[in-house]
């Protein structure tokens, strides 16, 4: 987090001004607070300060929130709004969702403020990491086909019956086989099995359209090591150019790549879930198995390994302090009950030793029928906020005795 905080603070309420600097301070955080009382002083704030974050009162006489998020939208910058507002309400969370807030407050429970800033913020680096990334492939990308038109990639020409008459060297710097070798071998057959109907399909379109250059399908075809390749192709049919008389496989080894692709897809995964949970630690349960399943942040909660993240009931049981168990169980059981989403706090031991105080909000899923069929929870760990709170009544539990 930044040395100095910059917050727009939109609204009207003195008292929610002064209240967060209030908390920001209690909580050491450096902020240079802003604070605009309608839309045109809001615009400017946004224009001349560049803030980190953007506090926003639910509905103040200048402006409302959603408008609020509107504006910062439309003006190119991708920072964090939160609400503040005086009581939340169901329809009210499915509001902020809706019109993209990040996360909210309640005035008169200011202690979050600053969890809520430091996780929203994260949540950002988050998505400035992930674009970094698609950038790296966007540009590596560029690369692979730079190469592609510098002859690079191996090629391979078929004759009317599938069978190789040429083969260029870089064949095995592809799939490691010498030119030689791939004459004297039917290449098809070094396809994955489960790619070889996709690649039959590919080969009746090439045949069908003359010169047209197609994109093969990307399989897996087997390396002379014995590992699996992923291997993209283009394919034209030349067959009726008498200098070429045959079907020209340009392909290349895209497993980096691919992997690649597949890993920013399981982070787009994880980055949409963690915005629609307000970006922190979950768990489902299925109910037909009684296993949870953790999410990475929830495994780093509990202390658990990454790889660890598939938990018996009784499992997490273990996990919750002796004192709260009763308690966490009959959350649970009326949640699943009234089908109504819970929200409540409580503690475990993680195998160090180590205690952790958490707030969990739950969520049924239901099938066609609308029976539950899992339980989903939210994980926000507010162990340094409990502990900032008690060094809080401690203070003031200590002034009491004095005076």
């Amino acid at each position: 987090m930044k040395s100095i905080l910059k917050i727009v603070y939109l609204g009207d309420s003195e008292a929610g001004v002064l209240t967060a600097k209030k908390t920001l301070c209690q909580a050491e955080l450096n902020a240079e607070i802003r604070v605009a009382s309608d839309t045109q002083q809001y615009m400017a704030a946004l224009a001349g300060f560049q803030p980190d974050i953007v506090l926003s009162e639910y509905i103040s006489t200048g402006i409302h929130c959603s408008e609020a998020v509107a504006i910062l939208r439309q003006s190119g910058m991708n920072v964090p709004v939160i609400i503040v507002c005086n009581a939340v309400s169901d329809e009210m969370t499915e509001e902020f969702l809706l019109i993209g807030a990040d996360d909210y407050i309640i005035l008169n429970q200011p202690g979050r403020l600053p969890f809520a800033i430091q996780r929203s913020l994260e949540k950002y680096q988050l998505k400035k990491e992930q674009q970094e990334i698609l950038e790296q492939l966007i540009n590596s990308e560029r690369r692979f086909r730079t190469l592609v038109e510098n002859s690079t990639d191996a090629v391979v020409v078929l004759d009317v019956n599938a069978q190789p008459t040429y083969v260029s060297p870089a064949v095995k710097n592809v799939l490691g086989y010498t030119p030689q070798e791939i004459l004297e071998m039917d290449i098809f057959s070094r396809a994955h099995p489960d790619d070889a109907q996709e690649l039959a399909k590919i080969m009746v379109k090439v045949m069908a359209s003359p010169g047209v250059p197609l994109q093969g399908h990307t399989g897996r075809m087997l390396h002379k090591d014995g590992t699996w390749r992923w291997i993209d192709a283009t394919v034209t049919n030349l067959l009726h150019e008498p200098a070429v008389n045959g079907i020209v496989d340009n392909f290349r080894d895209v497993t980096e790549r691919y992997l690649s692709d597949q890993q920013l897809k399981n982070k787009e995964k994880r980055l949409s879930q963690a915005e629609a949970v307000a970006h922190l630690g979950s768990w489902e349960l299925d109910l037909s198995t009684q296993t949870s399943v953790f999410s990475d942040e929830a495994c780093r909660i509990y202390g658990l390994s990454l790889t660890d993240n598939i938990q018996s009931t009784a499992s997490c049981i273990s996990f919750i302090h002796p004192d709260d168990v009763e308690y966490v169980l009959k959350q649970n059981r009326e949640a699943l009950n009234s089908f109504q989403a819970a929200d409540y706090y409580y503690r475990i031991v993680r195998k160090d030793g180590q205690v952790r105080h958490l707030r969990t909000q739950t969520h049924i899923e239901l099938d066609n029928q609308g029976q539950p069929t899992s339980l989903y929870g939210v994980l926000y760990d507010v162990t340094e906020l409990e502990k900032s709170e008690q060094a809080l009544r401690n203070s003031e539990s200590n002034l009491r005795a004095i005076f």
